[in-house]
């Protein structure tokens, strides 16, 4: 990284340079450390705003017609991410990996209320794990939410435009449990692998290492909270229907992968 230069003023006159510079280390810096590389800068900035917008854009779509099941239910999300258990990376001793069990939550949201809750409960988990991690640095908090979010909002519309669905379903309508298992379940494959991608591109833009090794040595496990919570929050869809119901079968289920996982 150049080095930094200082900040210079002459007769009241500010020098391009010297302002670029004083910019630079003034607001830049707080926000990411020096030891941050500049392309991981450019591309962590570009994921946080377009997270951002894909987060507000379904908080405005969600809000103006509260429903106490989509608020439960992120209220749930918020409960189970508190089951969260963290590995150290493979490479980098100073990076980890965090893996919660609120992806049945994500699911079951995209089935049951439709992209725009799907997104607000992503970022539930997200927030949740923030906290229970204790993550440091308002660039990597503001990342794992805008991750998160750009995740959820896009596979929960890919989800409905494979065949060209109304948003939500209707539990208990006419859709056929294999179809529900066969598109939710690719979806959780693309989910998969926007997820871990997103956070692989960023570690190794950080650290310096390959990209594909750091993905297969850190995260090829993962995949399996995807399937498991697609495939609990079809089962739940369809012959649970009910919300409340659901919850109270489900949750112990999601407790089990998690000790599982342990």
């Amino acid at each position: 990284m150049a080095e930094r230069g200082q900040f210079v003023a002459e007769h009241g006159v500010l020098n391009r340079s010297s302002t670029l510079s004083y910019l630079r280390r003034n607001v830049a810096t707080p926000f990411f450390p020096e030891s941050v590389p500049r392309p991981a800068r450019i591309y962590v900035g570009l994921v946080i705003c377009a997270g951002l917008i894909f987060f507000f854009r379904s908080v405005f779509v969600a809000t103006p017609h509260p429903v106490l099941a989509w608020i439960s239910l992120v209220l749930l999300t918020v409960l189970a991410s508190n089951f969260v258990f963290t590995l150290p990376a493979t490479r980098g001793r100073k990076q980890s990996v965090s893996v919660a069990m609120g992806d049945f939550f994500v699911f079951f949201a995209i089935l049951s209320f439709g992209p725009a809750v799907a997104t607000i409960t992503a970022v539930a988990e997200g927030f949740t794990m923030n906290l229970r991690t204790r993550v440091v640095g308002s660039y990597k908090q503001l990342f794992n939410l805008a991750q998160m979010a750009l995740t959820a909002f896009l596979v929960a519309h890919m989800f409905y435009r494979i065949e060209g669905r109304t948003e939500p379903l209707e539990a208990g309508g006419e859709v056929a449990l294999f179809t529900l298992l066969y598109e939710l379940g690719f979806c959780a494959f693309v989910y998969f692998l926007l997820n871990t991608g997103i956070v692989s591109i960023a570690m190794v833009l950080t650290a310096g290492e390959s990209g594909l090794r750091f993905w297969r040595e850190n995260f090829t496990w993962a995949w399996v909270t995807q399937f498991a919570g697609a495939t609990l929050a079809v089962f739940a869809f369809v012959f649970l229907g009910e919300f409340t119901f659901s919850m109270i079968l489900v949750a112990p289920t999601v407790l089990l992968v998690y000790f599982a996982y342990k």
